[in-house]
């Protein structure tokens, strides 16, 4: 019987099964900072970051950021945020993001879609006030004070 395991060792990865002639490694890279755009339609929008990070293993990239505004975007188009390492596909719902509207005091969750090799952008799961916990899709200006929070998986071109 072929038994198979996985094991991490550092930031190694191993997959081994029952001889180690079918060894196979991936190597990861260490998280690393990168600074991402964002933009609301036309309008780039001024931030600080306050978390942008990405690790890439083989030819998938993972990545995580926090941004807080500080100048507008533009009112009832889509929020982007640039990716670290161009990926291979778009087109592709890959992962989750979130606007929190300070002057409101909400959160608007949904998920990220890549639209370009360097670009994802938010949409919203629900389209009414009667959706997942009420979530209505953001459709106000980003301005200073408001975040902008993701968490992309998406294959390296």
């Amino acid at each position: 019987m072929d038994r198979t395991f996985f094991g991490a060792i550092g930031s190694d990865f191993e997959l081994r099964g029952a001889s180690e002639a079918r060894l196979a490694r991936i190597q990861t890279g260490p998280w690393t900072t990168y600074v991402p755009t964002l933009a609301q339609g036309a309008a780039t929008v001024n931030k600080t970051v306050t978390y942008a990070r990405y690790v890439r293993f083989g030819q998938t990239c993972i990545v995580q950021g926090d941004l807080a505004c500080t100048s507008n975007g533009s009112s009832g188009t889509d929020v982007t945020v640039g990716l670290p390492l161009p990926a291979a596909a778009t087109a592709l719902a890959t992962g989750i993001g979130a606007v929190y509207n300070a002057s409101a005091g909400l959160y608007f969750k949904g998920g990220a879609e890549i639209v370009s090799s360097t670009t994802v952008k938010f949409f919203s799961f629900h389209s009414t006030a009667l959706g997942f916990l009420g979530s209505v899709s953001f459709t106000g200006m980003l301005s200073p004070g408001d975040l902008v929070r993701y968490y992309v998986t998406y294959e390296v071109a």
